[in-house]
């Protein structure tokens, strides 16, 4: 039997089949750069990742599939200087595509320099982790969010109460905080059934989310129960009373009205406590 012929490496490859092999590759965006950061190649990697054509991006600042806000902070030069000083620079962080939407992009700026050290360009590779940034924002969305509600869940809120109690400490201010209960929820449990009774807990949260202001927070507490932590102490009377109205309207649920009520109880930062625990 003949055995295999060894070929050389230099034999078997030659610089047009890596030329080749980079400007096919679609899984990871490639192109080069002037000194300045105009674009000068552009793979099909590119193409498909950020919709533009090759024709479209030669010749064009790099800078151009930067979000405006990046664009703003000067991060396209930051890059560049960044790779020319360390000889690369890696980040993660938002593109733009051609049709305006935005994708989550791990990157590195390489500084291409000649045998003398003398800059050439730069080299940009992009890798598209837009799904891998949705699945970790999901998880951590569940970490700290009622899987029912969607309100934040008991440890999201100890972390907000905590952090308020230490700002109002620190600023010498107040806040306030609501405790809601729905009256009467377990005999709603037992003879409507846990399925209406989950539905009805949705719609209290939408109703309570939908009466306070962006700054303040509703959580669920469990059960039945719900807190507002609200950052100013002059609006909780009103606060109280806007989400007593909501209330008055009958929660219609497959097709039957049921009518709810809930107490709220309000507790003063620090006149009534100075911890969570008290509060």
């Amino acid at each position: 039997m003949k055995q295999d012929q060894q070929i050389e490496p230099w034999e078997f490859a030659n610089p047009s089949d890596y030329q080749l092999l980079v400007e096919t590759l679609e899984d990871h965006a490639i192109f080069m750069m002037d000194t300045e950061g105009h674009i000068a190649t552009w793979n099909k990697g590119a193409e498909i990742q950020l919709g533009y054509s090759e024709k479209e991006m030669r010749g064009k600042h790099f800078s151009k599939i930067f979000t405006k806000e990046d664009v703003l902070l000067d991060i396209p030069a930051q890059e560049l200087k960044i790779s020319k000083k360390k000889g690369r620079c890696r980040d993660d962080r938002k593109h733009v595509r051609k049709d305006g939407a935005e994708l989550w992009v791990s990157g590195v700026v390489t500084a291409i320099r000649d045998k003398e050290g003398n800059l050439r360009g730069y080299s940009k590779i992009l890798n598209d982790i837009s799904a891998q940034i949705k699945a970790e924002d999901l998880i951590r969305h569940q970490a700290m969010h009622d899987t029912l509600t969607g309100l934040p869940n008991r440890k999201l809120m100890n972390d907000n109460f905590s952090e308020t109690l230490r700002e109002s400490k620190k600023n010498s201010e107040q806040f306030a905080v609501l405790f809601i209960d729905v009256d009467a929820f377990k005999k709603i449990n037992d003879t409507k059934g846990h399925e209406m009774g989950d539905l009805l807990l949705e719609e209290i949260a939408r109703r309570l989310a939908s009466s306070v202001r962006q700054e303040d927070m509703v959580a669920r507490f469990g059960g039945d129960e719900f807190i507002i932590i609200l950052k100013k102490v002059n609006v909780a009377e009103k606060i109280a009373q806007k989400v007593s109205l909501s209330m008055i309207s009958p929660v219609e649920i497959n097709g039957k009205e049921m009518r709810v009520t809930i107490s709220i109880g309000i507790a003063l930062y620090p006149q009534d406590g100075k911890t969570v625990r008290v509060l």
